[in-house]
This record gives C-alpha cells, sequence and structure tokens, in this order.
C-alpha cells in the first residue's frame, strides 16, 4: 500500500535529515511491504551533486549510520547506509534541464526502510 505526502516528509521520516531550506518536496509518501515500510521524499536542490554527497555522507556518518556502499561522480551519486537492520538510501542526479531551469542543480531521492 502507498500512501503519498506530497509536499511534507512522511510521518516518522527522520526530522534529522538535512533538507535544504525553503525548498518544495517534488515527491513524498511511504509504501508498506510485508518486510517492512519504505519512506520516501524527493528533493529538489540549488546545490551541485557533489556538494550534497558531501552532506549526507557527513550527516549519515554523524548520525550512528554505517556507509556499505558510495558511488560518487559529478552526475550522479549513490550512498548506502545501515543501522540496526534499518536501509538509508541517497540517490543524488544532476539536473540536466536548460540553463533556463539551472536553479535547481539537483534532485536528491532519500529512502529508508525500515523492518
Amino acid at each position: 500500500k502507498k500512501t503519498d505526502y506530497v509536499t511534507t516528509t512522511p510521518p516518522g521520516f527522520s526530522t534529522t535529515t538535512p533538507i535544504e531550506k525553503g525548498v518544495v518536496l517534488s515527491q513524498s509518501y511511504t509504501k508498506d511491504y510485508k518486510t517492512g515500510k519504505q519512506s520516501s521524499v524527493v528533493i529538489p536542490s540549488k546545490k551541485t551533486v557533489l556538494e550534497n554527497a558531501a552532506i549526507y555522507e557527513k550527516f549519515l556518518n554523524g548520525d550512528g549510520w554505517k556507509i556499505i556502499k558510495i558511488l560518487k561522480n559529478e552526475d550522479k551519486t549513490t550512498i548506502s547506509a545501515e543501522k540496526s537492520g534499518d536501509l538509508f538510501d541517497v540517490i543524488i542526479i544532476k539536473n540536466k534541464a536548460t540553463s533556463t531551469q539551472a536553479i535547481t542543480k539537483s534532485y536528491i531521492l532519500l529512502n529508508t526502510f525500515k523492518n
């Protein structure tokens, strides 16, 4: 079952997760599975892929998550982390739109999965 929360973070989504001030979420939802619950948000960002990668890597390390995989370049970065059996994935993708839309430099997809 999928539940949409449109522009607010889903209930139970970490309040310490860095979300750029002043942005409106592109997507926000939870999805129930037999094995747990996924919470996801999509955030447009004025920062580059690598700037956001540094922010989320620092956040995960400082919040007790164990980073298990990082794939990083200036077009796309993926960070996967684990804590107490829960998973946190960060996917940051460069906005390849024309310069008229260059205010948004990247999009961040945050997924948490709680068992």
